[in-house]
């Protein structure tokens, strides 16, 4: 929880070149990605397993089946929203430089997902540290990642 209160009260002072802001509700989170987008007209995108009602993806290998961009991004025109650990509902959201993906998974044991996937081409806190673990310099190459279920990526319509 003191992460989370840190992480959200140094969004207030601002951060490199992408906006922060923590939520406590959609209400809110539709707000920021509201004016961080410039329109009303957006949407959201997020992971999904299907056909399971299962409240967790199953950890376990996946096959990639297919992958089709949500998005092209150059900054400020998407906006991403993530869980973060507290007593109650908080989400860190943000305006990243990054491209967006559907990517069609299925696991071992039949369950099927349809994920999001965001690619940083950047090194900014909290992606530097994915550069370390697949051992290359930092904003040298695209770094991509799978958003957890819960998570929010928003975009104009």
């Amino acid at each position: 929880m003191r992460t989370t209160l840190a992480e959200c009260e140094a969004a207030l002072l601002g951060a490199r070149d992408q906006a922060k802001h923590c939520v406590t509700s959609l209400e809110p989170m539709v707000e920021f990605a509201a004016a961080s987008l410039g329109t009303r007209d957006i949407r959201a995108v997020s992971t999904e397993v299907i056909g399971t009602g299962a409240a967790e993806t199953p950890r376990q290998e996946y096959t990639v089946e297919a992958v089709k961009p949500v998005v092209s991004v150059s900054g400020g025109n998407m906006v991403t929203c993530h869980g973060m650990p507290y007593a109650y509902a908080v989400f860190g959201c943000h305006t990243p430089t990054a491209t967006a993906y559907a990517v069609t998974l299925a696991g071992a044991d039949g369950t099927r997902a349809e994920a999001l996937a965001t690619c940083h081409g950047d090194a900014f806190p909290g992606v530097a540290e994915a550069y370390e673990r697949v051992g290359v310099a930092a904003g040298s190459v695209p770094v991509c990642h799978i958003m957890p279920l819960g998570d929010m990526l928003w975009v104009r319509n």
